[in-house]
């Protein structure tokens, strides 16, 4: 062993590479240690520890070696002794008679070190146990999981809920529990301190336990899930389990895993586990927040008695069964089509019973006197039939449910305006108001009132009509509850009534890109701006040309400061000349040290994220896209993003993700939704390359049009306003999804272009892909802009047809050509004039005349 570990290097030599596993394993500190000099005039002290748990994957081999690490890591710094002997006999004080944690890792893929060593504690026998075995557990005897809230805890396992506590730090995946143990109070004897889960019909829950917000305890096959109690009485168990005192996990040596999972049984189907066990009283049944005050409740419940028993409503609650989460009685089905259900807890109703009433002189109301349990000796208040009360109970439950039910609907609706209305706020310097703050205490306001009504008239002389009124009443008030807006705002007007304000609309991002532009003193055509928005509405890829200096990146960057995105959500990639493939801007895989080393564009993780965070807007900008060659670098994008719904962009084989050491942070495939806004610039010059059609099929080319240097004088740099940010969700309503988008007479257009250009026996055409995205754009085409559908043809026909336009003056002589007089002749623009009644086709006819001048000066045109 020793010599394996004295090849071990400095710990500072920084070209070393270091695989840290994921979860902690169990070990001992080894009696010994070895100088070590870092560098010069300093001195540190190797240690050992064995380890005496399952390893992860590709660190078995340490179980023979065992792991090494620095005493100048645990607390102890460089020079802290002068001898071998001192720094052994500390090591051993410190850690010799107790476990310790710690993370596996390997560094150079040969020397097996350990990081993060932690104390845990000791057990009688743990010079004579072998094997451990670890167990996630949750809460301690003190500070109990959810409270102590055996029931939730059981519904987190059963309706697989993360359960908060247990992360990577602690647990490896390849790892699978045999059982999970959890706190909880021990209530009347019959439960607690610690309940056991495990699956009654396999071994181990299932692998991959660590998962998104915590961790996930899942039964293979959906077979049934056991539950048991760890005997506290049983002194022979419990002084062969560690339980760590920092990491959330019990260390059982093998042998004795098989007395926790003695005597499971079932979990019931109700999952009551406290009903199950014999509790009476569930105090954790009631959830908070959906009921009316207790004060008004009790009101209600106090002052009547069975007259043959003495019994009042509170005893009969008691013996009802109203424990945990069961329902009293089927009640009408919410908008959402979930059964409603009233829980009630227990304890606290009967602990508040108990106390004196108090004075509300705060709501400005008097309060009657509580009235006390009658002696023994004293007469009865207000007999009445056993079966009575029970009834009486039972309304009295109904009519607090339907209460709670009308208030759950408003705030529900509340919510979902909230989240609607979010990014929906006008252009205007001052916000609108939230909505949904001002109406919660006036729907709240008549629902309580009406309980507390109930429960003034309750102990009067007909409290069963009441209360059945009442409850009938409810799904009544469900349904009729005033529906919450999800596309306007609320605002009290000066009369105090509430007066809508008009939902953030496309005209108001309009509005802001231009209000942007202006207050950075950019100099746009309002064309222009609409252009490019329409195009990137339409389209999965927008590329904007022109001269340098025009202004092409900065339209990028204003687009996004329209929509309110950070910057760190704004890729812009430099595009290099020595790009080849995909592998410069995403990165590859490093196969002699197993990792996914990702290119230092940042292209990869900005995916990654946009994958995870589908609610958000993403740009990705390649700068100078044609400095290389696009259709080599950008070839898995012009595959992916002619696919309709979520594309898939592949970083490396997925049979590789096993086996590596970052495979969970860079998966193999990643979705590229339309949450992602892909964009490009270029330039065409002498050290560009030319886009070939499989790029211009796939995107709309613009060429910025370059206003009068005169006009700079009207802009003014103001003050840049702050805009809230449009999510995902609110830009997708700007977006028209219909069908081929085209009339007839566009489509003839069309076929008379493509009939132009097969005659004239050049490569180029109009492909049914470029139709259908020429129809998506003329659909997205905003109105109230001045921006028509005319002008929309003309864009389209130059940016997506006149872009293949190319070549020598004798290939497209047919085509193209210009005369004597200045004057464009040819097949394209008779076929143009001939279509004139859908456009004056000015712009066309501008880029015409630059080609044709181009073909009779050069004898070519790109």
């Amino acid at each position: 062993m020793a010599n394996y570990n004295a090849l071990f290097p400095s710990p500072d030599n920084p070209h070393l590479s270091l695989r840290q596993a994921d979860g902690k394993a169990l070990g001992r500190v080894r009696a010994i240690v070895k100088g070590s000099a870092p560098q010069a005039g300093m001195k540190d002290y190797r240690f050992f520890v064995d380890p005496v748990s399952p390893l992860p994957k590709g660190f078995e081999e340490a179980e023979k070696f065992g792991f090494t690490g620095f005493m100048s890591r645990i607390g102890f710094g460089f020079n802290s002794f002068q001898t071998e002997e001192q720094a052994l006999a500390k090591l051993m004080e410190e850690y010799g008679d107790s476990f310790v944690t710690f993370t596996p890792a390997l560094r150079s893929n040969k020397f097996f070190v350990l990081d993060d060593m932690t104390k845990e504690g000791r057990t009688p026998f743990m010079d004579v146990d072998k094997n451990y075995y670890p167990v996630p557990a949750f809460g301690t005897i003190d500070q109990p999981v959810f409270g102590g809230d055996i029931n939730k805890f059981c519904h987190h396992i059963m309706s697989g809920k993360p359960l908060p506590g247990l992360s990577k730090r602690n647990w490896n995946n390849d790892v699978r529990p045999q059982l999970v143990v959890a706190a909880t109070k021990n209530l009347e004897g019959k439960l607690g301190p610690w309940v056991v889960f495990a699956p009654l019909h396999d071994d181990a829950f299932d692998s991959m336990v660590i998962g998104e917000g915590g961790a996930y305890f899942r039964v293979r096959n959906h077979g049934p899930l056991g539950y048991g109690l760890v005997d506290v009485n049983n002194s022979e168990i419990l002084s062969h389990i560690l339980r760590c005192e920092e990491s959330p996990l019990w260390f059982v040596p093998e042998e004795f895993l098989p007395d926790l999972r003695r005597d499971l049984r079932p979990v019931p189907e109700d999952e009551d586990i406290l009903k199950d066990s014999g509790v009476e009283v569930n105090p954790f049944g009631m959830s908070e927040g959906n009921f009316v005050t207790k004060d008004d409740f009790f009101q209600l419940l106090n002052g009547k008695r069975d007259e043959e028993t003495g019994e009042g409503v509170l005893d009969v609650i008691r013996k009802m069964n109203l424990k945990g989460k069961k329902p009293l009685e089927k009640m009408p089905e919410a908008q959402e089509g979930k059964k409603l259900k009233a829980e009630f807890k227990a304890d606290e109703v009967l602990k508040d019973a108990e106390k004196p009433r108090r004075a509300n002189e705060g709501r400005g109301r008097k309060e009657a006197p509580r009235q006390e349990a009658p002696a023994k000796d004293a007469p009865k208040a207000d007999p009445k039939p056993k079966a009575e009360v029970k009834a009486e109970a039972q309304k009295v439950m109904k009519a607090e449910v339907a209460a709670s039910t009308r208030r759950s609907d408003k705030n529900k609706n509340e919510t979902k305006e909230k989240e609607n209305n979010k990014n929906r706020r006008e252009v205007k310097e001052a916000p609108l108001l939230e909505a949904g703050k001002g109406p919660v205490k006036e729907l709240e306001a008549p629902a309580a009132k009406e309980v507390k009504e109930i429960a003034k008239e309750a102990p009067k002389e007909a409290p069963r009509e009441t209360a059945k009124d009442a409850a009938k009443e409810a799904p009544k008030d469900v349904k009729e509850a005033p529906k919450q807006e999800t596309t306007a705002k609320e605002t009290k007007g000066k009369n105090g009534k509430r007066d809508e304000a008009p939902a953030f609309t496309e005209k108001d991002f309009i509005d802001r890109l231009t209000d942007t532009a202006s207050r950075a003193g950019l100099l746009y055509n309002q064309k222009d701006l609409i252009n490019f928005h329409i195009s990137v509405k339409s389209s999965r890829l927008v590329i904007l040309a022109g001269m340098s200096g025009t202004g092409k990146s900065g339209l990028v960057r204003l687009y996004g400061k329209a929509l309110g995105i950070p910057e760190e959500r704004i890729c812009f990639l430099p595009v290099r000349p020595s790009w080849m493939d995909d592998g410069d801007i995403l990165g590859y895989v490093d196969m002699k040290n197993l990792v996914y080393r990702s290119a230092d564009t940042g292209l990869a993780e900005l995916l990654i994220d946009a994958s995870q965070h589908t609610d958000k807007l993403y740009i990705v900008c390649f700068d100078e896209m044609n400095l290389a060659r696009a259709e080599h670098y950008f070839a898995q994008f012009i595959s992916a993003l002619e696919k309709e719904g979520n594309p898939v962009i592949r970083l490396y084989n997925p049979s590789l993700a096993p086996r590596l050491y970052n495979g969970d942070r860079y998966p193999a495939d990643i979705t590229v939704s339309s949450n992602v806004i892909f964009t490009g610039t270029v330039n065409v010059d002498e050290s560009t390359y030319h886009f070939s059609d499989k790029i211009l099929d796939r995107a709309n080319v613009i060429t910025l049009h370059q206003g009068r240097f005169r006009d700079l004088m009207g802009l003014k740099r103001r003050k840049r306003a702050r805009y809230d940010e449009i999510g995902a969700k609110m830009f997708s309503t700007f977006r028209v999804r219909g069908g081929l988008g085209l009339t007839e007479r566009e489509l003839d257009l069309l076929d008379a272009l493509n009939d132009a250009f097969h005659d004239s026996g050049i490569q180029c055409g109009i492909g049914f892909r470029v139709a259908r995205q020429m129809g998506r754009y003329l659909e997205n085409i905003p109105e109230g802009f001045g921006f028509s559908r005319k002008e929309g043809i003309d864009s389209q026909v130059v940016q997506r047809i006149l872009t293949k336009l190319r070549g020598s003056s004798q290939q497209l002589s047919i085509l193209l050509s210009l005369n004597d007089k200045g004057e464009i002749k040819g097949t394209v623009p008779a076929v143009l004039e001939k279509f004139s009644d859908l456009s004056n086709f000015e712009e066309s006819k501008r880029v015409l005349k630059i080609k044709a001048g181009e073909l009779k000066l050069y004898d070519y045109t790109i």
